[in-house]
């Protein structure tokens, strides 16, 4: 296996540009692989992986992991609640981590982080899919439909038992043991 750069770590990785690449990489394959063929009908692979792997894939998982990570927030803002005191305890929390709590913590996270992205992205990939069929004309099938939103639904139900079971707990925890209230 190809070693990582330094500025990539394993929860980076998983939480943030995984679901990234699932997007970027369906929809190519999907609908838009002529972009990846030379003259000859060959595959370019430099193309294929400087546009996708370095530069779409993170982009596109860091942004969606954030729009996921915004929802709290934007459904308080709406009901009118305040998470400061939630954000301000999880900020001290971090501050104080040893780096084998800071490594869990992270790795918890990351994984909730990874299922819901890419429950977001099979979403997403359901409506480009219906979107391509109904204003391009394109042909497929209905298989697909089907497979992504199974994919997106058990990895909504996969986030929220990440959530409940793995990060809320050990999150609760570690409040506990560093005595940050």
């Amino acid at each position: 296996m190809t070693d990582l750069p330094s500025f990539f770590n394993r929860s980076d990785f998983l939480g943030k540009y995984l679901a990234g690449y699932i997007l970027v990489v369906s929809y190519i394959l999907l609908f838009k692989i002529e972009i990846l063929t030379d003259d000859s009908g060959k595959i370019d692979a430099s193309l294929f992986s400087s546009l996708v792997f370095i530069v779409a894939g993170p982009a596109f998982g860091y942004a969606i992991t954030n729009l996921h990570r915004s929802l709290p927030y934007i459904r308080n803002m709406i009901l009118g609640t305040n998470l400061d005191n939630t954000v301000r305890r999880y900020a001290k929390l971090r501050t104080l981590l040893s780096e084998g709590d800071k490594s869990e913590l992270d790795m918890a996270e990351a994984e909730y982080d990874f299922n819901f992205s890419a429950g977001i992205v099979f979403i997403v990939l359901t409506l480009l899919t219906i979107y391509n069929v109904i204003s391009r004309n394109v042909q497929f099938n209905e298989f697909y439909f089907i497979v992504f939103i199974i994919l997106a639904v058990c990895l909504f139900i996969n986030a929220y038992f990440q959530l409940t079971k793995s990060f809320r707990p050990l999150l609760y925890a570690l409040l506990v043991k560093y005595n940050v209230r």
